[in-house]
């Protein structure tokens, strides 16, 4: 009996292996196909419905954890990026038990 469902599970798993197996698409190159050139018109009213759908944004805040390699040593840092729109750019990274390593005010003239 055993041997039985054995054969019968091996005959399905042949099954399932043949009929997954498929033939490759032949690989047809077409050399002669002229390039299309899309109006501008086209162009410009995709660019208008992007730039309608954009997010306008005053201020933005982020947090994100990455690895951070100096001199060959791997560390797990955590990052805080808060924006101001045409202001200021403001970076801090944190390091292990919450210490802070680094950070960095960006203005449009100036780096702090």
């Amino acid at each position: 009996m055993r041997r039985n469902t054995l054969n019968k599970i091996l005959v399905v798993a042949c099954l399932i292996i043949i009929a997954g197996c498929k033939a490759k698409k032949p690989l047809i190159v077409n050399r002669n196909v002229a390039p299309v050139v899309k109006p501008a018109s086209a162009v410009a009213a995709k660019l208008a419905a992007i730039r309608s759908k954009q997010v306008s944004f005053n201020t933005f805040s982020a947090k994100a954890k990455t690895d951070l390699s100096i001199d060959g040593n791997q560390n797990d840092c955590t990052l805080n990026i808060r924006v101001n729109r045409d202001k200021k750019i403001w970076v801090s990274v944190t390091a292990l038990l919450g210490i802070e390593v680094a950070r960095a005010v960006i203005t449009p003239d100036s780096i702090f």
